[in-house]
């Protein structure tokens, strides 16, 4: 019997290994640009403006936490996983933007250009959306936690389409923009959109 468990620990401990390397790596960003970006907003626009590659930007599960990134420019950007903590995004433009599952909590949005971004399953606690945003396509925070969030902003109107079913995508867009609130997280401190009831937007399952 002992002569099996040596082999069998060992193939254990390899697969342990395989899935951590795995989970380290999930979130891999371009130091490079992340490198640019702690450089200045100034020297990181000027950048995102003269590339001429077309692939996106990686900042993927990068730590940009408490950093100022006012009007900082993020076009086909991919800061899924990143942490954003307390991080001042004041009037950035967020444009093509995935912040999936990226940790904004207690960050500043206000005023941001919000051009379909995607804060699917991101944590918003505490986050700033309040002002104006100048807004176009999908702001999708399906899943997201917005618990003591202000979204108290008449740029962000909530989803209208029918009284069935409150889950938004691209195909409910037509000639505008939507917001989508769907099985997002939130309390009695959040503050929504002014004409938007939580309760339907946020709950209300197709089902």
């Amino acid at each position: 019997m002992k002569k099996f468990i040596k082999p069998l620990l060992a193939a254990c401990l390899v697969t342990l290994l395989s899935l951590t390397s795995f989970s380290s790596n999930a979130w891999a960003y371009n130091q490079n640009q992340l490198d640019i970006l702690k450089s200045g907003v100034e020297n990181w626009n000027n950048w995102v403006i003269s590339r001429t590659s077309k692939d996106k930007i990686d900042l993927t599960g990068a730590n940009l936490s408490g950093l100022d990134l006012t009007k900082a420019y993020f076009r086909s950007s991919d800061l899924s996983g990143a942490n954003l903590t307390g991080t001042d995004l004041h009037d950035a433009y967020l444009i093509n933007v995935k912040l999936n599952n990226a940790n904004l909590v207690g960050s500043n949005l206000t005023d941001t250009i919000l051009i379909d971004a995607d804060f699917t399953g991101a944590n918003l606690t505490q986050a700033n959306l309040s002002g104006f945003h100048e807004t176009n396509n999908l702001i999708n925070f399906e899943d997201a936690n917005l618990s003591d969030a202000n979204l108290n902003s008449n740029s962000l109107v909530g989803c209208n389409i029918d009284a069935d079913s409150y889950k938004c995508d691209a195909d409910d867009l037509g000639s505008s923009f939507v917001v989508n609130f769907y099985h997002a997280t939130y309390n009695e401190n959040t503050q929504f959109p002014p004409n938007v009831n939580p309760e339907l937007v946020v709950n209300q399952d197709s089902e």
